[in-house]
């Protein structure tokens, strides 16, 4: 039989997160701070590299290898194109379970909660 945890009464601002990633030990605690940094963050938040690098103490070097381990891991996919000026952009997906290196696309398990990423709007 289950148990539940709580460590006070919860009246807001609280995150439930999957526990899956926070045992997964292909992962850094770098890259698990990352991920819960993200999911914590309203639905509709837009992502940059350097957005998420303003939110975090670590560096833009730091942000990218632990983006880069959970694109490994199937947390996270990025998409990078040129948008209609020309420019480089980046769309991200972010997932509370990896795929174990399985496609998305071709059946792999986890549920998005965060999309999107052009440019930090707030």
């Amino acid at each position: 039989m289950g148990f539940i945890k709580h460590t006070g009464p919860h009246t807001g601002n609280f995150t439930v997160l999957d526990n899956k990633y926070l045992w997964d030990k292909r992962l850094s605690l770098e890259a698990k701070g990352l991920l819960s940094r993200i999911l914590s963050l309203p639905d509709d938040w837009r992502f940059s590299l350097e957005g998420l690098t303003r939110m975090c103490l670590e560096g833009r070097d730091a942000v990218k290898s632990a983006l880069r381990e959970l694109e490994k891991a199937g947390y996270a996919v990025t998409r990078t194109y040129r948008d209609s000026n020309g420019r480089f952009a980046s769309d991200y997906q972010f997932y509370e379970t990896g795929t174990d290196g399985r496609d998305r696309d071709q059946g792999g398990e986890g549920t998005c909660r965060k999309t999107d990423a052009v440019s930090p709007r707030r």
